[in-house]
């Protein structure tokens, strides 16, 4: 995912996954809150109370 992919997007689930290839065990997924020049700003599951800033291109959309 890009930036601008993010900004067009917010409010949309997304999944985390830390590595090419890693086990789906190891992905996480959370709902796009904002989006700043350099990350975007995740609620996930875990951790409900507040989001945290994540690479883009770690991320894609959950379909």
């Amino acid at each position: 995912m890009t930036i601008d992919e993010a900004r067009n997007n917010i409010g949309k689930t997304v999944i985390y996954k830390p590595f090419e290839g890693c086990s789906n065990r190891l992905w996480d997924i959370g709902k796009i809150k904002s989006v700043n020049k350099k990350y975007v700003f995740v609620l996930y599951k875990h951790n409900i109370d507040c989001s945290e800033a994540t690479k883009p291109e770690k991320l894609s959309l959950f379909k």
